[in-house]
């Protein structure tokens, strides 16, 4: 009965992440035809870019919410015991010192802009920094979507976090509509409001007699336990910081090296072309745990059947898919946005690209991770961001879009190239060990 329940929530919370991600993935859709339609071309490329930043100020966290989820998973919805409150207590108050440092570095900036910024982007640059500022006043209540992670509440979490973004929807339309639409209260809005959903589930879901125990207090903070979780914190937050590098930053590149003007269409392809990946990521996620089970076994070659089956069908819809874009996407951005936004065919056909290499990236990501290749994936993302990002800013320096779309797939090259031989290199120590332990049962047998 208990591993039908277990097979139950998981099949549950797989499901609703995924309509979650999906539902997401449409408020997204529907903000961009609004905002974009609202403010002039400069002050819809400054949103885009206080997006970036703002998802670059998140990483504030250090990624140390992510490093306490295994410490409470292992108790039971009804049990919490002392290692976990006084987890949850440590990285309590050290978002909160993380965060009102931030906030005092981003005033600091905020009175440097005021005084020494050309005065007509004075209000653009605060509205950068004011989406900058949600984000920092929101890195504690963050804390309550990876307890609810966690403790297999998966599907609530989802909801907090969806709540949020479709209230913001609802703002930016109530905002346009009302025809009072700025570009500090649009950046509020897509980044502000969901800050605000975000303490109010702090305040629901603590108030619970379930969750009473885990309220976070200053007398369960434990020094000592800081440091293993921010090296374990900091190693999730290089895998989180992958994908912002090779598309996140784009924005803020393109606007800083190359001129504001080219910054909407950039963003709104960009959007375009890594829903293919957002959207597969989602299908691909249960194959790490299958490959996980299958390398428990040492069934390598089901690994090996599996995984080309993987990259087999994922590089082909990937490849339909993007090519589908390539071919009309000019006209889905104009019956999207209302606007005749475009780029030149080179740089869309490295987009196009870039989405199938991905989508690949994935599937091997989700190889490397069931079969305990963890470490190693770390060390490559550390020289791969390293890389990349110095290609990045070279490339578009001295090429602009063109070199910038092309050197990310140069990088994603050799990532996927050197994420091979891991794989590979993991699949010779299994097929190793499997030969050991049959020579070995054989010796004890005979």
């Amino acid at each position: 009965m208990r591993l039908d329940n277990q097979i139950q929530r998981l099949v549950k919370n797989i499901f609703g992440s995924a309509a979650a991600r999906f539902f997401n993935l449409l408020i997204v859709m529907a903000l961009i035809p609004l905002t974009i339609n609202t403010l002039s071309v400069a002050d819809y490329a400054f949103l885009s870019m206080a997006i970036s930043l703002s998802v670059l100020s998140a990483y504030a966290d250090l990624g140390i919410g992510l490093a306490i989820v295994n410490t409470l998973a292992g108790e039971s919805k009804d049990s919490v015991s002392e290692e976990s409150r006084k987890a949850v207590s440590v990285v309590w108050f050290t978002l909160l010192t993380i965060a009102c440092l931030a906030l005092t570095v981003t005033g600091c900036l905020a009175l440097w802009v005021y005084h020494f910024a050309p005065i007509a982007d004075v209000p653009r640059y605060q509205a950068m920094l004011l989406g900058s500022a949600c984000v920092f006043i929101g890195l504690p209540s963050g804390l309550i979507q990876r307890i609810l992670f966690a403790r297999h509440r998966t599907t609530e979490a989802n909801a907090w976090a969806t709540s949020g973004r479709l209230l913001s929807l609802f703002f930016v339309w109530a905002v346009v509509e009302s025809g009072a639409a700025n570009l500090p209260l649009l950046v509020f809005g897509v980044i502000g409001v969901p800050v605000i959903i975000g303490w109010i589930s702090v305040l629901v879901v603590f108030r619970r007699n379930s969750m009473k125990l885990l309220v976070p207090r200053f007398e369960y903070y434990d020094r000592t336990l800081l440091k293993p979780y921010l090296i374990t914190g900091l190693s999730f937050l290089i895998l989180q910081v992958v994908p912002y590098a090779e598309v996140g930053v784009n924005t803020l590149l393109a606007g800083s090296l190359i001129g504001i003007d080219i910054v909407p269409s950039l963003d709104v392809y960009t959007r375009l072309y890594t829903y293919v990946p957002a959207l597969i990521s989602i299908a691909l996620f249960p194959l790490w745990p299958e490959i996980a089970n299958a390398k428990a076994e040492g069934n390598v070659e089901w690994i090996l059947k599996i995984t080309r089956w993987a990259y087999y069908l994922t590089g082909t819809l990937a490849f339909v898919i993007s090519l589908v874009l390539l071919l009309f996407g000019e006209h889905l951005v104009m019956v999207w946005t209302r606007q005749s936004l475009t780029l030149p065919f080179p740089v869309l056909t490295g987009m196009a690209v870039f989405a199938v290499l991905t989508c690949i990236g994935i599937v091997q990501s989700m190889v490397l991770n069931g079969a305990g290749v963890i470490k190693q994936q770390v060390m490559l993302y550390i020289a791969y961001l390293f890389i990349l990002l110095t290609a990045k800013i070279t490339a578009t320096s001295s090429l602009g879009l063109l070199g910038m779309i092309w050197s990310l797939n140069a990088c994603q090259v050799l990532r996927l190239f050197v994420g091979g031989n891991l794989l590979k290199t993991s699949i010779r120590l299994t097929l190793s060990k499997n030969v050991k332990d049959n020579t070995s049962f054989a010796n004890k047998s005979g």
